[in-house]
């Protein structure tokens, strides 16, 4: 009697301990603000004395992998640069391309 008993309880434990693997930190993605936050922080440790003259932007979110392309506006002195970075879902940041814009 308590074996049947237990083994109608299986589907609905195993359904419970499924569920338990899909809310892990894994799956956590990193907001765009953050993911704009760390770019431009990133951008900044290029330079000694810079600020940010205009907001970052989400470009691209790449799928299946779910990372972001994005970019940061940075001033330097007289000069303008805007970086492209490549965020993870833990928000770490890898720069791609840095330009620069002739004023």
């Amino acid at each position: 009697m308590i074996l049947a008993r237990s083994l109608k309880l299986i589907p609905f434990v195993g359904i419970i301990m499924f569920s338990f693997g899909y809310t892990t930190p894994a799956l956590a993605v990193c907001a765009d603000i953050d993911a704009i936050t760390e770019t431009d922080k990133t951008a900044l440790a290029y330079f000694r004395r810079a600020e940010i003259f205009e907001k970052g932007k989400v470009l691209k979110l790449h799928l299946p992998s779910k990372r972001k392309e994005t970019a940061s506006y940075i001033k330097d002195q007289d000069k303008y640069y805007t970086f492209f970075g490549l965020v993870e879902l833990d928000c770490t940041v890898r720069i791609m391309k840095r330009t620069h814009a002739r004023n």
